[in-house]
């Protein structure tokens, strides 16, 4: 907090008050300089005159073109002092018009004095005035007038010392009331800087949620990908374990076959060739199955260029992504109706995350249902290609469902997920300018709906 602003912002009043009365003094003084050539000549009340004006037109420029109001201050309230002491001998004292400038002086002594020496300038202010009425009235300085001079020295003394007072007071009051207001615009500038410091720590603090939610959206990233590589581990095993059943099987019957075709024994050799030739099925069967999952995982890779631009065959890839997920459930019914001749533009593996994040919901809504059925639905209508992915599941109760699409929302258990799935899907699905809808019931399922634009 500026302790010192009430203190400039007095100073800055106070320094309006002296630049406006030095230009008045100017021009007063130069109007009573030319009053006084026209009627009276060169006089002693003319060089006084013309020396205050320039003196009020130097302290102007000293106050107001170079800053040194607080310097020039007391110079002139000395100036001002003096200049009417010397008027009130030249201008007949009480019987002239040196009363009235006095008693202006001495106001204009209060209204640009320092505040701590206010009542010093207000005692002294009534102090001269007394002892220039009494030397007025027991010296022979100032000529006699016919006017009553005891009862007109009274009612000044009276008048000027009372407007002084007041003038003094309402002053002081007025700087009382502009420091207090000074300082709550301290207080208030202090608590807008602890706002302004605390906005900033909010700032900071959403930008480290934002860190820490883009970590959790890679984390869960990981997680789906950990979750297909041991799906695509388990469906390479099982081919692989038809290859290496049949192997030794296979070395077998053909070590028996050359035996049997040494002895020119066709029957048995003929039978033998026809088990072989089954074990060479199977081994091509699995060889295949093998080839087809690392086909579908070569889809399924990231495409560097992370564009949507590339048209795809929709109902294909629905196949393969429906192909990593059916043979790890052999207990659910997976039934598809694809219209082979819908197509796209966009990133495979960005569309076959959301895919496969919504049949795995789909997956884990029938836990604990005893008809398992999954549908799987591509048509085209009004120029979009429509996909619904329906389930015979538990379906999702009205409380949860303005909450699906929310991240980091799950009912699911601690460690079953972060709830980042159906939010990272409805990024995907507007960033390739589409829409997704969820339709469900408890007891009755649910329906996931896509809506992406058709290929041009």
């Amino acid at each position: 907090m500026n302790i010192d602003a009430p203190h400039v912002q007095t100073d800055k009043i106070e320094k309006t008050f002296f630049d406006t009365i030095c230009i008045i003094i100017v021009f007063v003084m130069s109007y009573l300089a030319v009053q006084s050539y026209y009627n009276l000549g060169v006089t002693v009340l003319l060089f006084m005159d013309v020396g205050l004006a320039l003196m009020g037109t130097v302290f102007y420029v000293l106050s107001n073109r170079y800053g040194q109001f607080r310097k020039v201050r007391t110079p002139f309230i000395v100036v001002v002092y003096v200049a009417n002491s010397i008027f009130w001998f030249l201008l007949n004292g009480l019987y002239g018009s040196a009363p009235v400038a006095l008693v202006t002086g001495c106001v204009i002594v209060i209204l640009v004095v320092e505040k701590q020496y206010r009542l010093l300038a207000g005692g002294f202010s009534i102090l001269l005035i007394i002892i220039l009425v009494l030397m007025q009235i027991f010296t022979p300085w100032i000529d006699e007038s016919t006017i009553g001079k005891e009862k007109l020295s009274t009612n000044y003394l009276l008048f000027s010392s009372a407007l002084i007072i007041i003038i003094n007071f309402i002053k002081s009051r007025y700087d009382l009331e502009n420091e207090l207001v000074s300082t709550q615009n301290n207080k208030l500038s202090s608590l807008n800087q602890t706002l302004t410091t605390t906005l900033e720590q909010k700032e900071e603090i959403i930008r480290q949620l934002r860190i820490t939610k883009d970590q959790l959206v890679e984390s869960e990233k990981m997680a789906s990908l950990g979750k297909l590589t041991a799906g695509l581990a388990h469906e390479l095993n099982n081919p692989l374990n038809y290859i290496g059943g049949v192997v030794t099987p296979l070395r077998k019957d053909v070590e028996e076959l050359q035996k049997m075709i040494s002895k020119k024994n066709r029957s048995d050799a003929a039978e033998l060739i026809q088990e072989t030739n089954e074990l060479l099925d199977t081994l091509s069967e699995g060889a295949n199955r093998a080839s087809d999952v690392i086909k579908n995982l070569v889809r399924l890779t990231p495409d560097p260029t992370n564009q949507i631009n590339k048209i795809v065959s929709v109902h294909r890839l629905l196949e393969n992504n429906l192909l990593l997920i059916k043979r790890s459930h052999d207990e659910i019914l997976f039934e598809t109706q694809f219209d082979d001749r819908v197509t796209v533009n966009c990133n495979p593996m960005e569309l076959s995350q959301v895919i496969l994040q919504i049949l795995q919901n789909s997956v884990q809504s029938l836990s604990g249902v005893p008809h398992k059925h999954i549908l799987l639905k591509l048509f085209n209508r009004d120029r979009s290609a429509v996909i619904e992915i329906s389930d015979s599941g538990v379906g999702i109760p009205q409380e949860h469902k303005d909450k699906i699409f929310d991240p980091f929302y799950t009912t699911k258990s601690p460690g079953n997920g972060a709830g980042l799935g159906l939010y990272l899907s409805q990024g995907i699905i507007k960033k390739h300018f589409g829409e997704i809808k969820l339709e469900s019931h408890p007891g009755q399922g649910t329906t996931v709906t896509l809506f992406l634009p058709l290929a041009d």
